[in-house]
């Protein structure tokens, strides 16, 4: 009886496996297609299955024309976590699309690869204070002695979004809520 169970338990998890690569085939396939659309939606989607068949095809998509697409390709790569990403990533960096920034920041952060430091630092003078949130919490992510210093400089940042980040990265605890017991 334990046989049977096993060989029908083997033979469900085959078939949802071969059904995910089936999957992945076909996103992998719609990263070309002409609708924006359906880039984007098959980019979100492989992230999701985190098929390490779609890391070039994504690595190209952070080139599209199409903003939605680079985020969704940004932010996929990150789930993946290939270290192959992370050259490609630190140039989305440079995207004109915040969003897309933001998400390459997030995603250099998951992967916690030291190669991401020195450019995450640069980003930290980005107008947009929803990036440098991002960027602090990747670097905490990385964990490199070199952004120690530039998480202490943000705690002065006059975004408290970013102020709060570095407290968090840093380890500092926010009392502003707890209450003092009466004397």
């Amino acid at each position: 009886m334990n046989k049977l169970l096993a060989a029908l338990l083997l033979i469900c998890f085959l078939g949802t496996a071969h059904a995910q690569m089936d999957d992945a085939g076909k996103y992998i396939a719609d990263l070309k297609a002409p609708d924006a659309k359906l880039r984007m939606s098959a980019a979100e989607e492989l992230g999701a299955i985190k098929d390490p068949r779609a890391v070039k095809p994504l690595m190209a998509l952070l080139k599209d024309k199409d903003a939605k697409v680079r985020y969704y390709a940004a932010r996929s790569l990150g789930f993946i976590e290939d270290s192959s990403a992370v050259e490609p990533l630190i140039l989305a960096l440079k995207d004109p699309e915040p969003s897309v920034r933001r998400n390459a920041a997030r995603a250099l952060g998951q992967m916690k690869d030291a190669r991401a430091v020195e450019p995450l630092i640069d980003l930290l003078k980005d107008t947009n204070s929803n990036i440098r949130a991002e960027v602090v919490t990747a670097l905490s992510k990385i964990k490199d002695i070199r952004s120690y210093d530039y998480l202490i400089a943000a705690q002065k940042d006059h975004d408290p979004d970013v102020k709060k980040a570095a407290d968090e990265a840093l380890g500092v605890a926010d009392h502003s809520d707890t209450k003092t017991p009466n004397k």
